[in-house]
């Protein structure tokens, strides 16, 4: 690695994971206190979202954190992470676990708590979208739409999917920022070839010809990439980020062919 730090901080910082894991089988941990788990991380998202929310309407969250520089990241939003735009991420990635609990679990609940997961899935929809973190969105509607289908049947699926089409388009139509973002997203798929992400891409796949079967080392690749280098597939100035936007590729570029077989292997061994 070119800076080895770097890569053992973050690497070995992932052991809290497996921790995790060894903790919760080892204390035969019972289903109240998950339930109460996932009620106190539910009010922690909730807060995140008002915060974020207060942000778009007022610029500023209420710690006083903006999104950052506008003409760089429009219609973006960071809620209390400062200048991390990652709120939307945050938000998907707690949320739809609390979510496909409350609806597994729907005919054993109170009307309070069916009140609360209508309001706790609006909440969350309406502030990853505002977001302006697309492919986070498309993802929470996505899963949205499994766990509906899995627990309840293909037709209340559909009937969902008309209401949440319905609320989009409208949101197109009357909000800028979404129409903005949406509109630039369809522009990008369409001229992909010519899009940023296709240019951070590039700029990963070339770096993993440096090193294809062990890579440059986590988090190596913000600092191996150079922009005063020509993009051979792009023939223009190589398009640098802190990571490629693709786990796949940042995968391959940061631990090699090794690294993403064993992430494939890994992640396959679900679906065994």
């Amino acid at each position: 690695s070119e800076d080895s730090f770097s890569s053992l901080k973050n690497g070995l910082s992932q052991i809290r994971f497996i921790l995790f894991v060894l903790l919760m089988s080892h204390f035969s941990i019972k289903y109240e206190v998950i339930k109460d788990f996932l009620l106190y991380s539910s009010v922690i998202v909730i807060l995140v979202c008002l915060d974020t929310l207060f942000q778009y309407y007022n610029g500023e969250d209420f710690f006083g954190f903006s999104p950052g520089d506008p003409s760089k990241n429009p219609n973006r939003l960071s809620g209390p992470f400062d200048q991390e735009l990652i709120v939307g991420s945050f938000i998907f990635m707690i949320s739809i676990p609390i979510i496909s609990n409350y609806i597994y679990n729907y005919n054993k609940t109170n009307n309070f708590e069916k009140v609360y997961l209508v309001f706790f899935t609006f909440i969350c929809f309406t502030t990853v979208l505002l977001s302006g973190e697309r492919m986070s969105f498309i993802f929470f509607l996505f899963s949205l739409m499994l766990i509906l289908f899995f627990n309840k049947g293909l037709i209340k699926t559909i009937i969902l999917s008309i209401f949440i089409f319905i609320t989009l388009t409208s949101l197109f139509f009357f909000n800028s920022s979404v129409k903005n973002r949406f509109t630039n997203f369809y522009n990008d798929l369409n001229n992909f070839s010519s899009s940023s992400h296709f240019r951070l891409f590039s700029s990963s796949v070339n770096l993993w010809n440096e090193e294809k079967l062990i890579g440059l080392g986590l988090k190596n690749y913000r600092i191996k990439c150079n922009e005063d280098t020509i993009d051979k597939n792009t023939n223009q100035n190589t398009l640098c980020s802190s990571h490629p936007h693709n786990f796949y590729l940042e995968f391959l570029s940061e631990t090699g062919i090794l690294g993403l077989i064993l992430f494939l292997s890994f992640f396959s061994s679900f679906f065994y």
